[in-house]
């Protein structure tokens, strides 16, 4: 007769020593069993508590979101209203520029010369009735500057080479 221990893992077999079958028969041979183990488990479902919170927690991330976006856009609009005042704002002094180029073009004089130092080309604006200069580009004080690097970097690639 065989009995089993330990029903978890199946790990013993014991075999009684009376023979099954008849006595002058062979008496059986037994393998050693391999324990099996109940590797299975149940996966412990959630709770009904935890399902709902998990729901809620969406939810509000969801809601989270939808007002971030909402902000954003928000923003968006307001930075485009604010770049279309600045290009009109922008637009109408270029045409007041223009007309007062335009109907004092007769009082504004212009003069092009080389700059000695650097082979440039400069343009003095100024006023043909004061003679007062409007702008001058680039300016002279620009161009010395440059002149006085250029002789510099002359002095340091002369000494390396």
């Amino acid at each position: 007769m065989v009995t089993l221990k330990n029903t978890q893992d199946i790990t013993q077999v014991q075999v009684n020593p009376q023979p099954v079958f008849h006595p002058s028969a062979p008496k059986p041979q037994l393998q050693p069993v391999k324990p099996i183990s109940k590797s299975v488990t149940k996966q412990a479902e959630p709770k009904p508590d935890a399902n709902i919170r998990n729901l809620m927690a969406e939810r509000e991330r969801r809601m989270q979101v939808a007002q971030l976006e909402a902000q954003q856009q928000s923003l968006e609009q307001k930075q485009d209203e604010v770049m279309k005042r600045m290009l009109a704002d922008a637009t109408d002094k270029l045409k007041k520029l223009a007309e007062y180029i335009s109907d004092n073009n007769h009082l504004i004089a212009r003069e092009y010369r080389v700059h000695e130092g650097t082979h440039r080309v400069t343009v003095k604006v100024y006023d043909s009735v004061t003679g007062e200069v409007i702008r001058e580009i680039p300016g002279d004080e620009f161009l010395n500057r440059v002149q006085k690097m250029e002789q510099v970097m002359g002095l340091i690639f002369d000494n390396l080479i």
